[in-house]
């Protein structure tokens, strides 16, 4: 992409795309929160990966299928909001029961590393919102007398490397936010709470509908 105005358009739309609030970012804080900012990019990577699946799948027309199929979209709300449901009350389990103050923090092996990952990544890639951005509002950026290929993974790389680091930037305020909490009453309620915004966040994505979406990031 050439234009340099449209570009910065780009990167000022989708910056403000990634920083409003959402399960990816819920996730790394939690994660920052818990195990610090080192743990925490396991699942920010995972989540990466998890955009860039989006993008292609949007690249090779699915995404479009997604939203033109009511039953399609249906099934991918209902699977993505009970990952996020699962998450919820996981937490909130987790939250009923006392930890060391560094328990687990800033230790990451590879199992656990796996672990986080996934659950970046399928936060990523059942959100519908993603899909949305890539299908709806992502073309608009694209101009049909370039070559699309460069564009489209320009922009994609782009957005996956502003979401790295906007994420990375909410796990590293959660994780110096747990610092300063210190007793494990706080630290209850903070995983209570994050249990209660991931049950929120899996209503919403019940309740969310392609078109309203489409209006919204369009606007």
């Amino acid at each position: 992409m050439s234009d340099i105005p449209l570009l910065i358009s780009y990167v000022l739309a989708a910056w403000l795309s990634i920083l409003t609030p959402g399960p990816a970012i819920l996730l790394a804080m939690r994660n920052g929160a818990r195990q610090g900012v080192v743990a925490s990019l396991w699942s920010t990577l995972g989540n990466m990966l998890g955009l860039l699946v989006v993008s292609a799948a949007a690249a090779w027309g699915v995404g479009l299928f997604l939203l033109a199929s009511a039953h399609a979209m249906t099934a991918l709300r209902l699977a993505g909001a009970a990952y996020l449901a699962y998450l919820g009350l996981r937490l909130l389990v987790q939250g009923r029961h006392t930890r060391p103050p560094d328990a687990g923090a800033h230790d990451a092996g590879p199992v656990q590393a796996f672990a986080l990952a996934k659950e970046g990544f399928l936060v990523a890639t059942s959100n519908p919102k993603s899909i949305l951005f890539f299908t709806a509002f992502f073309p608009q950026f694209i101009r049909a007398d370039q070559a699309l290929i460069p564009q489209f993974m320009g922009l994609t790389a782009i957005f996956v490397i502003l979401s790295g680091a906007t994420l990375t930037g909410y796990a590293a305020i959660a994780s110096r936010v747990r610092g300063a909490l210190g007793t494990s009453v706080w630290r209850q309620r903070c995983t209570r709470l994050a249990g209660i915004g991931f049950l929120g966040f899996a209503a919403w994505i019940l309740l969310w509908r392609p078109s309203s979406g489409a209006k919204a990031l369009a606007a």
